[in-house]
């Protein structure tokens, strides 16, 4: 049953669905960089509409990191026990700027692939 969960849980994370506000990486950057930068959001609307995104970018990056381990091989990451959400999101960041001429492709799809370059499956 939990095999069954996780791999409805994937597929949900991997689709392309406007509902779920699936963003290029472009679009997802400044968000998780935000919340790397400023634990504080911005005063009044301005700052639920930075809480949403920042949200948004540690929702995703969170879910991918879970069943990154039971990906397949040649997507599969193994992180070490104790990695934070703010260590995962500084990962995936980190990859995006350094692969910035692909910053149009999906977020999710970027993320996925710096967890396997930061945390290899030995």
């Amino acid at each position: 049953m939990r095999g069954v969960f996780l791999t409805a849980m994937l597929l949900v994370l991997l689709m392309d669905a406007p509902a779920l506000a699936v963003e290029s990486a472009n679009k997802m950057l400044p968000a998780c960089k935000r919340f790397i930068e400023s634990p504080k959001p911005p005063p009044g609307d301005a700052g639920l509409i930075d809480v949403s995104e920042q949200s948004l970018c540690v929702g995703m990056v969170d879910g991918l990191f879970y069943v990154s381990p039971i990906l397949p091989p040649e997507q599969r990451a193994c992180p070490p026990p104790g990695v934070s959400k703010e260590q995962s999101v500084r990962v995936v960041v980190a990859y995006i700027e350094r692969y910035l001429h692909r910053a149009h492709l999906s977020f999710k799809l970027l993320a996925l692939e710096a967890f396997h370059e930061a945390w290899p499956c030995k």
